[in-house]
């Protein structure tokens, strides 16, 4: 299956994925969130050889996508109100903004909350906010380790109990252990203007954004297409990326090889051409041929069981080209506690090496 980038920047499915029949074809689309990229691009086409059972399927799915999307943009424009007017600068991440940025269409990108970045030192007023309006964490921490977690984790999740509707609330792009900085200041500061839903709010520039797309598509290992096919639209519609220094920003920060790795993946399936600098770059690092080929064939086999902890750990580690980075990534992440060992009591970093342990047992054990 290919992700390809039509003139407009908007996705659509690739000519080979109707041959493998409609069933398949729903199918895939769902699994990698293309549903309303393949509406959009069987429209464009005029619903040619497509029946009618299927084209109805499909546009009740698109509207229910595109319902659901202009009701979460709706919430993020207020939730981005509230913050402003309690003086709590904010990133709007992934979600509503990026569909724009990337589709230029509300209704092409499947996402079922919102993210919202915010400065580590505002974390608890903009908490505080969020449960004003009515929002409640999802996992209470206990008492004292609000210090903690905001060192080791990344972001907080809270559900507004109402209606359902959950809103992340980060300061970084991953836990520490991966040693993925984020300027919040920097990409705050360089923010550009973006229309949504009636209103113009400010979002991450182009260039930020692929840094940050690339960085949260290496964190899951590029686990399905719909990040790849918005990278490349974003690729496609800002065609003046200044990326010498976007690379040479990466190098600096060790991070080089996953924005290869990533741009090399949307270049491949996203049907946009590898950019020079990109390519006189890729030479420097040796597995990159070999780990762009690994990832681009788990996105395209068909479904399986995720990748276990030792496997993930392995490909983790093979996207980094620092050795600092590859340690602090397997010392943090046997010892850093992740958002279940912070509940039952003190000391959660002990209780995280025994839960990975059993969790990896699980994993190998033969069904019966």
């Amino acid at each position: 299956m290919r992700a390809a980038v039509s003139g407009d920047g908007t996705g659509a499915i690739g000519e080979a994925l109707p041959r493998a029949g409609w069933p398949r074809t729903l199918e895939l689309a769902r699994r990698h969130g293309l549903v309303g990229i393949l509406a959009h691009g069987l429209g464009a086409a005029g619903w040619d050889g497509v029946a009618p059972p299927v084209r109805a399927a499909v546009e009740d799915e698109a509207r229910e996508l595109a319902a659901r999307n202009l009701a979460l943009a709706a919430e993020l424009l207020r939730v981005l109100d509230a913050l402003a007017a309690r003086g709590i600068p904010a990133i709007p991440y992934k979600g509503p903004a990026l569909a724009v940025a990337a589709y230029g269409r509300l209704a092409l990108r499947p996402f079922l909350d919102l993210d919202v970045i915010v400065p580590r030192d505002a974390v608890a007023a903009a908490g505080a906010l969020l449960e004003a309006e009515g929002f409640r964490p999802v996992s209470p921490l206990p008492a004292g380790h609000e210090a903690a977690f905001l060192r080791s984790r990344y972001a907080r999740a809270y559900r507004r109990p109402a209606d359902g509707t959950l809103i992340e609330l980060h300061w970084a792009l991953a836990p520490r252990y991966f040693g993925m900085p984020f300027d919040f200041a920097g990409v705050h500061a360089r923010m550009a203007a973006l229309p949504l839903a009636g209103r113009t709010i400010r979002a991450p520039a182009p260039a930020d954004l692929v840094v940050m797309l690339c960085a949260h598509g290496a964190r899951h290992l590029w686990d399905s297409l719909e990040p790849v096919a918005a990278l490349a639209a974003v690729v496609r519609r800002t065609p003046g990326l200044d990326w010498p220094e976007l690379l040479a920003r990466a190098a600096a920060r060790g991070t080089e090889r996953l924005l290869l790795v990533g741009v090399s993946l949307a270049a491949e399936l996203g049907a946009i051409p590898l950019p020079a600098p990109v390519r006189a770059r890729a030479a420097a690092h040796a597995p990159l041929p070999r780990m762009v080929t690994q990832l681009r064939r788990r996105l395209t086999a068909s479904a399986g069981p995720r990748p276990g902890l030792l496997r993930t750990a392995r490909l983790h580690l093979a996207l980094r080209e620092r050795l600092r980075d590859r340690i602090r990534y397997c010392v943090g992440g046997a010892l850093s506690p992740g958002e279940r060992d912070w509940h039952g009591g003190a000391l959660p970093a002990l209780r995280r090496p025994g839960r990975l342990l059993r969790e990896h047992r699980a994993r190998r054990k033969p069904e019966p």
